[in-house]
């Protein structure tokens, strides 16, 4: 995360790797993915893509995926130092879970703002979306 500026795109999708191999891989991408955020577990067959750039410091990604099932435990939480905020447009599909200790619902359409320091369990349909992941320090205005 760091002190990334400027403009820096990255593509990424399972699509080139084997079908039982696919979310392994994706498993093992670092920051920004979404899965360096979360444990995940798919729903069916699994495959993934994302377009990613950093606009001074603010993660952008619009992704295409299966269903699944995101945890972010309080154990990922202390031990992996990503401190963003996070909005989401879901454009496709829907979410549902628990965001710290709230319940929540989002369809096609809707946003989802979020806060990475607090536990998060959801379960996601096939999805489309765009996010942003917002460092809580810009937020803040300390930078």
């Amino acid at each position: 995360m760091g002190d990334r500026r400027g403009i820096e795109p990255v593509r990424y999708s399972t699509s080139g790797i084997a079908p039982a191999e696919r979310h392994e891989a994706w498993s093992d991408r670092g920051w920004p993915s979404v899965a360096a955020l979360f444990e995940s577990t798919p729903i069916g067959p699994f495959s993934t893509t994302a377009q990613n750039v950093y606009l001074d410091g603010i993660a952008v990604s619009y992704s295409t995926g299966t269903a699944r099932l995101l945890e972010r435990t309080p154990k990922r939480i202390a031990s992996d130092g990503i401190d963003i905020l996070g909005v989401g447009l879901l454009l496709e599909g829907e979410m549902h879970g628990v965001a710290g200790t709230r319940e929540f619902e989002t369809r096609t359409g809707e946003i989802l703002l979020f806060d990475i320091a607090q536990p998060i369990t959801m379960t996601m349909s096939i999805a489309r979306s765009i996010q942003l992941g917002l460092p809580r320090s810009l937020a803040a205005g300390e930078l």
